[in-house]
């Protein structure tokens, strides 16, 4: 069987997820620099500080209202420390998916132990999906604790505002569907074996 398009295809992919893991590493030593950078020069952090960011939502505030440099030290120093564990994550799955397309790079996509690292990618993916969907929710919430927020949504129109945190279950869907493609592989793994015994 002729792999050529297998293994050209798998360098490319794999040579993509090489440079993306470069940014990856370099993302977390930027996280660790700006969290050095907060210690030292934090009171600086302040004159951006007048712009809330809820995703969809961007409140502006007036100068009256942006809270002191000590109530956004822990959000600030939390969502450093989420992006360099998003950045981790993100790397540790890209090294499992490497391991994946390592022999695919000599056109045995269905060698002993494939099925094994795509059931590790799974499980990755869930728990990875989960601790950066609780990053998320906490950086939020870190940041409403800073500011009033009552303050800042005063007025005659406004009667009440509610904080509505969402889950992406986009990770859980992917796990799922790796876990099925790890039966499928191992059910590959046990033909090449045979394959190979035959020969």
């Amino acid at each position: 069987m002729d792999n050529k398009k297998l293994i050209k295809t798998t360098k490319v992919i794999d040579r993509c997820l090489k440079i993306i893991s470069g940014f990856l590493k370099a993302g977390i030593i930027v996280c660790a620099v700006f969290f050095i950078l907060l210690l030292i020069f934090g009171e600086k952090i302040i004159a951006s500080a007048s712009k809330l960011d809820f995703g969809m939502l961007t409140i502006t505030t007036e100068e009256a209202f942006i809270p002191s440099f000590d109530s956004l030290r822990p959000g600030i120093a939390f969502s450093l420390a989420a992006a360099a564990i998003i950045c981790g994550t993100a790397l540790y799955i890209a090294g499992i998916i490497r391991g994946i397309l390592k022999p695919m790079l000599e056109g045995r996509p269905f060698e002993d132990g494939t099925a094994n690292k795509i059931r590790k990618l799974a499980f990755a993916c869930l728990i990875g999906g989960f601790v950066i969907e609780i990053c998320r929710n906490l950086s939020i919430w870190f940041e409403l604790r800073a500011y009033d927020i009552g303050s800042i949504l005063s007025s005659s129109a406004v009667r009440s505002f509610k904080i509505n945190y969402t889950l992406d279950t986009g990770f859980a869907v992917t796990a799922i569907l790796l876990l099925l493609l790890s039966h499928i592989f191992r059910y590959g793994e046990n033909l090449q074996r045979e394959s190979d015994e035959t020969l």
